[in-house]
């Protein structure tokens, strides 16, 4: 059967795109189910950030996962109540947040990275060095483009 939007190259794109991301998410979701470890992948993305650099505000967080604020604040109150994180207030600004991770949301990492890094070998299989370049370039122009 083919589908309409494969003949729009535009839409095309843009439906591939949220597939990808969806096939990404429904792969590693499987995965963590199967290690038993009771994650999301939204808030894999969310926890991905803290282990980059823990103690990022709420704000910084919805910026870097392109999430609104109810969202993350949803995102946020179910990793706290899994015991990976904890929200703190901003030293200097007291409207503010600090999101940090807790010993467990540490030492979830050692656990949940093999699993993500097995999946995005798995999406990544069969293309060059120079395709993962022009992707990644694609994709950055395209994002920039959008959020400008």
């Amino acid at each position: 059967m083919k589908l309409a939007y494969m003949d729009d190259m535009r839409l095309f794109f843009a439906v591939l795109n949220g597939k990808v991301s969806a096939s990404f998410n429904r792969y590693i979701y499987k995965r963590f189910k199967a290690a038993g470890i009771d994650l999301t992948p939204d808030m894999w993305s969310v926890l991905a950030y803290l282990w980059h650099e823990d103690g990022l505000t709420q704000l910084d967080l919805c910026v870097a996962t392109s999430r609104d604020k109810p969202n993350m604040t949803r995102l946020l109150d179910n990793l706290e109540k899994r015991g990976l994180v904890a929200r703190k207030q901003d030293l200097t600004d007291r409207r503010s947040n600090r999101i940090y991770l807790t010993t467990k949301g540490m030492e979830l990492k050692k656990t949940v990275h093999p699993i993500t890094d097995e999946a995005v070998e798995k999406g990544l299989e069969g293309l060059s060095e120079e395709d993962m370049e022009s992707v990644r370039r694609i994709l950055k122009v395209v994002m920039d483009n959008l959020n400008s």
